[in-house]
Parts: C-alpha cells; structure tokens; sequence
C-alpha cells in the first residue's frame, strides 16, 4: 500500500468527496470524504468498509465489490446506498464508482448526497 499512497493523491484535486478503494478497504480519500465518513482524514487508508458503510447498506456494498472482482460487467457504475452518519443516523449517497489502472484491483469512489 505504501507504494501507491502517492499514486492516489490525485483524489485531493477533487471537489466532491472522494477515495480509493480495493477489496474491502479504502486506500486513501480527499477531506470531503473523510468527513462524510465522520472520520480524521488520516485514518481512512486501511479503513474498512464496515467502519463507514451503515449495516442497512453493507450486504448490497459487499454483492458489488466481489462481483466487480469477478469482472460482471453488468454491475451498476452509479448506485445509492447508506453510509454511517452521528448518533447512529445514516446518511444517504449516490455512489459513482470508476475503475484504475493502478493498483490492480482498486476504483475511484465519489459520494454525492441522494435526496431520493
């Protein structure tokens, strides 16, 4: 992971909240979507995805990850789910999620809020 800290620095160019992610964890994300996330900025590489997906969302968050890692390409780019907000109130986002090339493996996440 150390390697590619750097390489994913771009997501602090960007001004709606967003971070890499690979697996189950997230690599790396700008200030947007670390306090989406009710997190310090510092602590999101590593952080897995139970600690900011809400458990109303996790099971749909989870289906998406492995059948990308299957390579389904029918999986939605553009889908709404539930993130943990304070007070154990969720917080509901319109997730676009982007393929990289490097690291093998990993997408680009942004989070817009989903008034729906």
């Amino acid at each position: 992971m150390e390697i590619y800290l750097p390489r994913i620095q771009f997501v602090h160019q960007i001004n709606l909240p967003a971070a890499v992610y690979k697996g189950f964890e997230v690599w790396g994300g700008n200030r947007a979507w670390a306090e989406l996330c009710e997190v310090e900025e510092k602590d999101l590489p590593g952080i897995g995805i139970e600690h900011v997906v809400h458990p109303d969302s996790i099971e749909k968050v989870i289906s998406i990850v492995k059948q990308r890692a299957l390579g389904n390409p029918s999986v939605p780019r553009t889908y709404s789910i539930y993130l943990k907000g304070t007070q154990k109130q969720k917080v509901k986002v319109r997730i676009s999620s982007y393929p990289l090339n490097e690291p093998a493996g990993s997408f680009l996440v942004l989070a817009e809020p989903d008034k729906d």
